[in-house]
């Protein structure tokens, strides 16, 4: 049995797809499934480059920033992202990678550690559902608050 997604009050997210990457739809549906969950979304455009992501998280005061790559090319696209938060003064927003990295036949937990290496706080493959990216959000921006310890579940 799914969980249902719990209801987060005035959390922002900014959700986009990164680079080169046109598959719009590949934030824009879990992006109303969030919202419904009460998620303020901020949807950028497609061909959104890593800038972008940091820019509208400042001027939106964000809480968290969702990448999506369906095309295959978000590793690169992805490398150095968490620098470029830490320069715009905002290194501990909660980020999270969804979609499929340059290699889709490696193991997916080399993917994600990659990813956490790169400073992502997760990282799901491409077809992850709304509810398990909001029950992740819910749990970390808990954690974050001290309310239960990071991974749960």
């Amino acid at each position: 049995m799914k969980r249902a997604m719990h209801t987060i009050v005035s959390k922002t997210l900014i959700a986009a797809e990164i680079g080169s990457d046109r598959h719009t739809a590949g934030a824009r549906i879990p992006g109303h499934a969030l919202e419904a969950a009460g998620y303020n979304v901020v949807p950028l455009s497609a061909f959104s480059p890593p800038a972008d992501f940091v820019n509208a998280a400042v001027e939106t005061n964000a809480d968290g920033i969702l990448v999506y790559s369906l095309h295959g090319h978000g590793e690169p696209e992805c490398r150095g992202f968490r620098e470029i938060c830490v320069e715009a003064g905002i290194g501990e927003i909660l980020a999270y990678f969804i979609g499929i990295p340059d290699d889709c036949t490696d193991d997916w937990r080399a993917v994600e550690e990659r990813f956490l290496t790169m400073g992502f706080d997760r990282a799901f493959p491409s077809g992850t559902g709304a509810n398990d990216i909001a029950s992740a959000l819910e749990c970390d921006f808990l954690a974050r608050a001290g309310g239960i310890p990071r991974g749960h579940p």
